[in-house]
């Protein structure tokens, strides 16, 4: 059954128009249940929203390889690991880390709709808050102002457009062979770079930016020499890591993680762990990828 309440909070101020607060979230056994705000399917068209307030659940392998990592981290490390929540959208990710106590949380949203959601989904759950710092800000290769723009069907997963005069355009002429043709722009952000950002050590890593991921590699490259992190979840669009970086080489995002120590399993279950690998691998036109470094 589906609790939704869409009464005020006094301390956490009133639901925003066109969200509904769903309780009882509870993704695996070992914690307790908690609550989030999100989009109003019926209202809005967003894929997140329409999967946690229908089902209280959101990208549930990622979610379970999560939820398993950050204990044992815990446990190998001796202290709280870190996980840099690039794209954190309404806060799944981060919520589900909050809410083990075995990790402390760096989020990044540069949706102001979406960051405003996951600062009273963490209001509402008090004891998480302490957990988290969000800045609401999007990252890349420099410091910009870009726009950010969305399918209507997924009006809550912007993606950022930068340097471009019709954005919505840009984006349109990418998917229009895939069926994608609702592209609009949702609003602006503020990029900087990682390494202008995060200072503190980083032992795991959620990205997911719709594309812009090897953007944001070009900014980050101190926090990898300083301490690089055990575990690494990225999505990993080729096609439209080569519109966004103007590049024909998109597995140069795979690369910079391979030249590091690390290899990779796809969602299919394929092991890569070097260069060679990587130019035979077929790629899906989108993947999930897990990256781990050996120590």
């Amino acid at each position: 059954m589906l609790f939704i309440s869409l009464a005020a909070t006094a301390d956490c101020g009133p639901l925003p128009e066109g969200s509904l607060n769903v309780q009882g979230i509870q993704p695996v056994r070992e914690i307790p249940p908690y609550q989030m705000d999100v989009l109003v399917p019926r209202s809005h068209k967003d894929g997140v929203s329409g999967a946690i307030a229908s089902t209280k659940i959101w990208d549930s392998k990622k979610t379970a390889l999560l939820a398993a990592a950050l204990p044992q981290l815990h446990a190998q490390l001796g202290r709280k690991p870190v996980l840099l929540d690039i794209g954190a959208n309404l806060g799944w990710f981060t919520m589900l880390a909050a809410a083990t106590d075995h990790a402390h949380v760096i989020a990044i949203e540069a949706s102001d709709r979406n960051s405003a959601r996951l600062e009273r989904s963490l209001c509402l759950n008090a004891h998480f808050a302490k957990r988290v710092t969000l800045h609401k800000v999007g990252v890349g290769a420099t410091t910009a102002d870009c726009a950010l723009v969305a399918r209507r069907r997924n009006i809550d997963s912007p993606s950022a457009v930068c340097g471009q005069g019709d954005p919505a355009h840009f984006m349109n002429s990418w998917g229009w062979s895939r069926g994608f043709r609702d592209y609009v722009v949702t609003g602006t952000m503020h990029m900087t770079r990682i390494d202008d950002l995060v200072t503190s050590r980083v032992d795991v890593i959620k990205i997911d930016v719709e594309g812009h991921e090897l953007e944001v590699t070009k900014g980050w490259s101190a926090l990898f020499d300083i301490s690089p992190p055990r575990l690494v979840l990225t999505e990993y669009v080729p096609s439209l890591i080569a519109e966004k970086s103007n590049t024909t080489r998109p597995l140069d995002y795979l690369r910079f993680f391979l030249r590091r120590g690390y290899s990779m399993v796809d969602d299919k279950g394929h092991h890569i762990a070097t260069e060679a690998q990587l130019v035979h691998w077929r790629a899906g036109w989108m993947n999930d990828l897990v990256m781990r470094r050996s120590e």
